[in-house]
């Protein structure tokens, strides 16, 4: 159905009152056709699709026309909006000043909330109990009862007290982000919990639970930010247990180039031999402890003694797949040996090892969430004493947790692949010193694709979606990301490529030197990239140099002069916030800087003006496909007889290259210089290719030695 001229209207007016109330601000066409777009998509006018991937080059201001183009659809369809993003930067920009000054100036009513998991907020009951106001009690596991896994440091008990302090104050809501103090991992996972090891309705604190307050207040919530890994975990759960149900949902996937990736760390598993049997046989002793606490039931005794039985019939399982990897697995150099299975094929003798688990691991998961939800019931019937039912829940939701990467370990190793889709990675690595007792065999599986699932379970069912990012195509097409994400060109879906609106051809040159080495020739590359340095880098301003490894970084640094070296910062020496406020005090203060960074530094990284007037990229950024997922793909691409290297290794260099070369850029006022160190790009076919797909900067290109100059007077 067309945009309603209702809607059309509204964002009209929204957008014009943000114009008289900001003064600085440049309405441009490409945002202006980008809000149209995205809005028109979402009301149905292109099909029933109602989804829309737009690359919108830096400077076209995404944020204000996704939000302007999306909020007025989503309420008049009855809608909630859902915006993920993949870091915190852009968590906190859209929730301290977007959304706020949309809010405040366009005239548009809604309200908005910060979406967390349950690990983001303190658990109360693990409060109360490290703080010592319950009664201790003895708990099977570690992990899923709050305890402190060591004896605590005063500073722990400190803050433990403190956050009970704050919460009685009601000075502090049990957002862990919100925490004054830096709080470590172990800290962090000993005072919250998950949905296995969360009481839910029975848990003598729910009524201040802040997860629970926070999940009922982004009911209310209009709009609702959020990042891409509570997203898939809301997806993996089915949807709508965190997050708003998905066909009442409008998502926004800003830094969607990386939702992909994302998938496919989520979407795996995993499971140790040894380690899992070493939680497997306190199975029984659980079960025996929860039918002594439960009124009677045969049912009960049935599935409880059925879960043990079964729990040690794993165990010797497992202890004969130890004994079997002994001999299959290869003779392998490194650290951690890992063996990769050719086209994601599994052995057969592994094949048949997982055919054998994966059904009892998942009826044990079975039986202990019945008796799980039946100690919960009992509970809160009051059958049963609640100090004893506090401790065993979360003991069996801790063994449901694992019982359920362990069943979908096996039950992916097990399966046979579509033919006409890519396979699964599967692979087994050693970890631990061969020998030793510590000595163990880890086994992992991982969709190489995650298109399929996100399509199934996201795109088909959402009430709509954005996709957007400054770097969404490669080499100026869509299909990686469609290949990727799922994404159709055949059913509605929208594509839309706005440029940014800076004048790069008057603002920066691209230079490219003469080179005589080939990176493929590593130490000879190194040795050129730093004599080039000492020439490039000028000590009076900002520059920000990027290399594609750890190792060529260092080994440039310390053939520089160390007159030189006293300018750089260096990527491994200070944390990253460090770097970036150390290079702003030396720049602000009249001094140059110099920045050696790696990947991180790529992206997410703000040096405007005169904190960046020179970007060096030493060389392409290929990735090398030795991840046992990144090495799958390539199989199964040879074994269709498709190029990997032209199909990923290229675009996915391209995407790269183009977030790089974008850190000089950030605003209509910057200008400066790119230089790129790498030959391949003027003799390699494909170096065009990611030439082409850079911004328009104005270009030098040295395509032979420059002449030594003479120094005859004639």
């Amino acid at each position: 159905m067309p945009l309603t001229e209702t809607t059309k209207t509204q964002i009209r007016e929204a957008l014009g009152a943000i114009r008289e109330a900001l003064p600085g601000f440049r309405n441009r066409p490409s945002q202006r056709r980008m809000i149209a777009e995205i809005a028109k998509t979402l009301a149905g006018e292109y099909g029933d699709s109602r989804i829309i991937a737009c690359e919108a080059g830096t400077g076209t201001g995404k944020s204000l026309s996704y939000l302007l183009g999306a909020i007025p659809v989503a309420q008049a369809l009855g809608k909630q909006v859902v915006i993920s993003t993949a870091t915190v930067a852009l968590q906190e920009q859209l929730l301290n000043r977007d959304l706020p000054a949309l809010a405040t100036h366009s005239g548009l009513k809604f309200s908005f909330a910060l979406g967390k998991g349950r690990r983001r907020y303190a658990c109360n009951l693990n409060l109360a109990r490290l703080a010592g106001e319950t009664s201790p009690q003895e708990s099977l596991f570690d992990e899923p009862v709050a305890a402190w896994k060591h004896a605590p440091q005063a500073s722990e008990l400190a803050a433990v007290k403190a956050m009970r302090q704050a919460q009685r104050e009601e000075t502090w809501n049990g957002d862990l982000d919100a925490w004054p103090e830096a709080l470590s991992n172990d800290f962090i996972q000993t005072v919250t919990t998950d949905r296995h090891g969360c009481l839910g309705n029975v848990c003598p604190h729910i009524r201040h639970c802040s997860f629970f307050r926070a999940r009922d207040n982004l009911r209310d919530s209009a709009v609702i930010v959020a990042n891409h890994d509570l997203v898939l975990a809301d997806l993996s759960m089915g949807g709508g247990v965190i997050l708003p149900p998905l066909e009442d949902t409008v998502f926004i996937f800003d830094e969607a180039h990386h939702l992909a990736d994302k998938a496919v760390k989520y979407f795996s598993a995993q499971t140790r031999l040894r380690g899992a049997r070493d939680w497997l046989k306190r199975i029984p002793k659980l079960c025996s402890d929860v039918l002594e606490v439960l009124p009677g039931d045969p049912r009960q005794q049935r599935l409880a003694d059925e879960a043990a039985d079964l729990a040690g019939k794993c165990m010797g399982l497992l202890e004969q797949a130890h004994e079997d990897l002994m001999l299959l697995f290869p003779e392998l150099e490194g650290e951690r040996p890992l063996w990769r299975f050719a086209n994601g094929e599994a052995p057969e003798e592994i094949r048949r090892m997982a055919s054998t688990l994966h059904k009892p691991a998942k009826t044990i998961g079975d039986n202990l969430n019945f008796l799980r939800n039946k100690l919960i019931k009992a509970l809160d019937e009051g059958h049963v004493a609640p100090s004893r039912a506090e401790q065993l829940i979360p003991d069996l939701g801790f063994l449901s947790a694992r019982l359920e990467t362990f069943q979908a370990l096996w039950q992916m190793m097990a399966s046979e692949d579509p033919a006409d889709a890519p396979p699964t990675a599967r692979w087994v690595e050693i970890t631990g010193q061969s020998g030793r007792a510590d000595m163990d065999f880890q086994l992992a599986a991982s969709m190489i694709a995650p298109g399929g699932l996100l399509r199934k379970a996201l795109w088909d069912i959402c009430a709509g979606a954005v996709l957007t990012s400054a770097t969404l195509t490669a080499l100026g097409r869509f299909d990686r990301l469609r290949m990727n994400t799922g994404l159709r060109d055949d059913d509605g879906t929208q594509y839309l490529r706005l440029d940014s609106p800076f004048d790069y051809a008057s603002r920066a040159e691209l230079y490219l030197p003469w080179m005589r080495s080939d990176p493929r020739d590593p130490q000879a590359h190194t040795n050129e990239v730093s004599a080039l340095l000492e020439k490039l880098i000028d000590r009076d301003e900002g520059t920000l140099v990027l290399f594609a490894s750890g190792w060529q970084l260092d080994a440039v640094y310390q053939q520089l002069p160390t007159s030189l070296q006293a300018h750089i910062l260096r990527q491994g020496e200070l944390p990253k916030a460090a770097i970036l406020q150390r290079h702003r005090e030396l720049i602000e203060g009249g001094a140059g800087s110099a920045i050696f960074g790696l990947a991180s530094f790529t992206e997410g990284v703000d040096l405007p003006g005169d904190l960046c007037r020179h970007v060096i990229v030493a060389k392409i950024p290929f990735a090398v496909p030795d991840s046992p997922v990144e090495a799958t793909l390539s199989d199964w691409l040879e074994s269709r007889g498709r190029n990997p290297f032209l199909e990923i290794t290229v675009p996915d260099a391209s995407l790269k290259l183009i977030q790089a070369c974008g850190r000089l850029i950030r605003s209509e006022a910057d200008s400066g210089r790119v230089t790129l160190l790498d030959r391949r790009l003027l003799t390699k076919p494909y170096g065009r290719q990611l030439l082409d797909a850079l911004p328009p900067f104005r270009r030098r290109i040295e395509r032979q030695a420059p002449r030594p100059q003479s120094n005859t007077i004639a």
